[in-house]
């Protein structure tokens, strides 16, 4: 489980409230124009005169003069416009608005280009927009729009990683989403578990059966459909403190395999994907409070490791009336959702840092037009693609990587020939185990599965497992609750349920297809000796000159007699019996497939070792 207190640079000691990018609505839509608008037809991508200002006529509106221009294009494109820094003063402010949907991003002022990373606007996909200048009355302003341009892909980006060291955890098969503004939060409502925010039920368990459970989190407000919605109440309130909380109250309960953020973006029909967010030295003066001398701001770009372009595609194919995007040039200009978006991001990549798995996570914002029906419908698509992502991810991770896993408890894979041998190590603290077993793979052909850990049992959720005790539905209930007592019934149900769903792909994975052996290498130091397993056994062979606590079990006839044969305790376990402790020797038998379970006192490794060739010399 992940400290907070081992992450202290990223704490917020705060004390006012932010919010999202800043909302605000056009002039025009509320004036009625007499004049004709003057209309500029123009390329993609062209330059404005300079002189363009003169040509423009104002308006008088509440002491402001409002001077409006229409660009028509030759057909509907995705543009940005170029902005003058120097052309805004203190009472200037621009829209930008979608003449075929309505829409509109906006308001710039000298405030926010402050803090943009960049002098490009947010996108707009139409074949006719109105520029809106306000400016004071009495005052000459210069068109503030340098260029038209189309979008820009980069060819590059760098991930910059953070280095620290946190205990180790295994990725879960949840999901998190979390939203700000409507419509972010009606979009991942239904993914929400709480009867008080989602009376009509949770959908996100086993999502669409793609083995991922799907939470979210987002605040309420009150009208549901707010303009300028202020904090909102409940998890993720629109404030710095608050959106820290819960963030971190949500991954440390989840451990996500990803993170999807949203929040409200321009007030158009986008489904605008954040190329990066930033971790900024100035922030939007109304967002951030005093600032905790740990929290470290440095500028830091951290990139969106969502499946972008799949879900750009994907969701502008729905025909969902949604112009979708991926906003190469800026982030959230330095508001709070682009906060709650790099935090998404840092977590990702901070455990990539340490090798654990949170495989996707990034930042999309929606446009205020969006219906919610057709939001939420856009979230499942991104959803679709985002769990495929992950599918793809940990696929290559384990040909990579070379390892196999059951409900994220992962095994290295070593492979020496091809013999249809299989061998595995289990518990992290049988060293002599390991150590036999590693010396007898660089010599011998067949393959071998050695567990990611240090101890016997896994560090689990936030509890404990015995990774020997998950190979039946009953045997994995009773290892769970005599771990986890401190587990609610819900979190225990989930648990089985995930191991229960990997557990068939796993044996297959490391049983043996062609009649052969595979082999468990134990060690004991509490006194577990063969005598032990005598009333579970079919035939035993004891040997009055050998450590009762060095012995064979195996649930093959053949192989029984060959190692009666040999100087070395062993018995026999062929019969299933109808209490299965969860142990692989009783999977093994349930599916007719010979196991070799080695086992020695701790520390003995020159026995072990000889154990383990005589195996190799005579059982086929």
């Amino acid at each position: 489980m992940l400290k907070r207190e081992l992450i202290l640079f990223l704490i917020f000691s705060l004390k006012i409230w932010g919010q999202e990018i800043p909302y605000g609505e056009p002039i025009y839509l509320k004036m009625k124009l007499s004049d004709e608008i003057h209309q500029l037809k123009m390329d993609v991508p062209s330059s404005f005169p300079s002189d363009l200002i003169q040509f423009l006529e104002p308006t008088e509106h509440n002491n402001k003069e409002i001077y409006h221009l229409i660009i028509s294009l030759d057909d509907e494109k995705s543009i940005h416009f170029k902005i003058i820094d120097s052309a805004l003063t203190d009472s200037t402010s621009i829209y930008i608005v979608n003449l075929n949907t309505g829409g509109w991003v906006g308001p710039y002022t000298k405030n926010i280009m402050q803090h943009h990373h960049s002098n490009v606007t947010g996108q707009i996909k139409s074949q006719s927009i109105l520029i809106e200048i306000s400016v004071p009355s009495g005052t000459k302003p210069i068109f503030p729009f340098k260029e038209l341009i189309s979008s820009v892909y980069p060819s590059t980006m760098v991930l910059d990683k953070p280095k620290n060291d946190l205990e180790k955890s295994i990725h879960s098969k949840n999901i998190l989403l979390c939203g700000y503004w409507p419509p972010s939060n009606e979009a991942i409502r239904p993914f929400s578990k709480s009867l008080l925010t989602n009376p009509d039920g949770w959908i996100g368990e086993n999502w669409e059966n793609r083995g991922y459970d799907i939470y979210s989190y987002f605040p309420e407000f009150d009208p549901k459909d707010c303009g300028n919605c202020g904090k909102g109440k409940g998890a993720f309130e629109i404030d710095i403190e608050k959106t820290f909380e819960n963030f971190w109250d949500s991954v440390e309960l989840l451990n996500p395999v990803a993170i999807i953020t949203f929040s409200r973006g321009y007030i158009d029909y986008s489904w605008e994907l954040e190329w990066h967010n930033s971790n900024r030295f100035l922030w939007i003066d109304d967002t951030i409070g005093n600032i905790s001398e740990n929290y470290l701001y440095d500028e830091k770009i951290l990139y969106s490791s969502l499946p972008t372009g799949r879900i750009v595609k994907s969701i502008n194919e729905a025909e969902l009336g949604l112009n979708s995007y991926v906003d190469y040039h800026e982030s959230s200009m330095g508001y709070l959702s682009e906060i709650l978006g790099y935090q998404g991001v840092w977590y990702k990549t901070f455990l990539d840092s340490l090798g654990m798995d949170c495989v996707a996570a990034g930042h999309i914002h929606i446009g205020g037009l969006v219906d919610w029906d057709v939001a939420n419908k856009a979230t499942k698509i991104t959803l679709r693609e985002v769990i495929q992502h992950i599918d793809e991810m940990l696929e290559i991770e384990k040909q990579i990587k070379k390892i196999v896993e059951i409900g994220g408890i992962k095994f290295d894979i070593v492979k020496n020939g091809n013999r249809d041998r299989k061998y595995i190590w289990f518990h992290g603290d049988e060293k002599t185990a390991y150590m036999a077993l590693d010396a007898h793979m660089k010599n011998s052909s067949g393959t071998a599965y050695f567990i990611q850990n240090d101890d016997r049992e896994i560090s689990y959720h936030g509890g404990l497992i015995d990774p020997n005790r998950i190979f039946s539905s009953d045997g994995t209930l009773d290892n769970i609750n005599k771990y986890n007592i401190h587990w609610s019934n819900t979190k225990k149900k989930e648990i089985l349920t995930n191991i229960n769903q990997e557990r068939n792909e796993f044996l297959e994975e490391i049983f043996p297809q062609n009649g052969g052996v595979i082999v468990a290498i134990h060690n004991n130091f509490r006194g577990y000796n063969v005598h032990k397993e005598i009333d579970n056994s079919d035939s035993i062979s004891i040997k009055e000159d050998q450590n009762p606590r060095d012995f064979f079990l195996c649930t093959n006839a053949n192989d029984f007699k060959i190692l009666a044969k040999s100087p070395y305790n062993v018995v026999l376990q062929e019969k299933w019996k109808p209490i299965d402790d969860g142990s692989l020797s009783w999977a093994a038998l349930r599916h007719d497939i010979r196991y070799i379970l080695l086992e020695t006192r701790l520390g003995w490794l020159k026995k072990q070792t000889k154990m383990l060739k005589y195996l190799e010399d005579y059982v086929p």
